[in-house]
């Protein structure tokens, strides 16, 4: 049937061949610079989320900044917040022991079942007012460690001769003659025989 459609075609040419479905690919063969600068390059491994992101070191140090000083610096600030006065760390030792009260009370009514509500809500306030107080110290810490101390009459503050002075109590009298040694008297050195 097929013959019979083509034969009635104009021009009377015998049927083209049916289509054999994708045409094949010339590609050129590769070029032996191209691969040498193919293999050349750092193999890569793998993809990575950041990119080419480098260490903050490295980062750093190619700006000019001495990253170990910095370090120190930053250290420095977070001790200062942590360091309490006296008068502090008496202020947050007891509230800490309120808190400490209030987890025992809790504990105790977890084992016996009685209501926790209230003293769940007591524990809660105790432990807000501990964590203000240590951020309102925190911060009054590194604001008074910012700001330079005064000296009086501009001179560099001379240091006591020892701790007795600096106490305010009299200063020991002088010695004279050899000094102690740590091992014995300063005498003769008895014999073993």
């Amino acid at each position: 049937m097929s013959e019979m459609l083509n034969a009635d075609a104009p021009g009377g040419s015998p049927p083209a061949s049916p289509p054999r479905g994708r045409p094949r690919l010339q590609l050129k063969k590769r070029d032996p610079a191209a691969a040498a600068r193919l293999a050349q390059q750092a193999p890569r491994r793998g993809s990575n989320p950041f990119g080419d992101a480098k260490p903050r070191e490295e980062v750093l140090t190619n700006k000019g900044i001495d990253v170990k000083a910095m370090d120190r610096k930053t250290e420095l600030k977070a001790q200062a917040a942590h360091r309490l006065t006296r008068q502090q760390r008496e202020e947050a030792d007891a509230i800490a022991a309120e808190v400490k009260h209030a987890e025992e009370a809790l504990r105790e009514a977890n084992e016996k079942e009685l209501p926790e509500n209230a003293l769940r809500a007591t524990l809660e306030q105790k432990r807000k007012e501990l964590n203000d107080l240590m951020e309102q110290f925190a911060a009054a810490n590194l604001e008074a460690r910012s700001q330079p101390r005064p000296r009086q009459g501009g001179q560099p503050r001379a240091k006591p001769a020892s701790f007795a002075q600096a106490a305010g109590g009299a200063a020991p009298p002088p010695q004279t003659g050899p000094k102690p040694s740590i091992l014995g008297g300063g005498g003769p050195k008895p014999s073993i025989l």
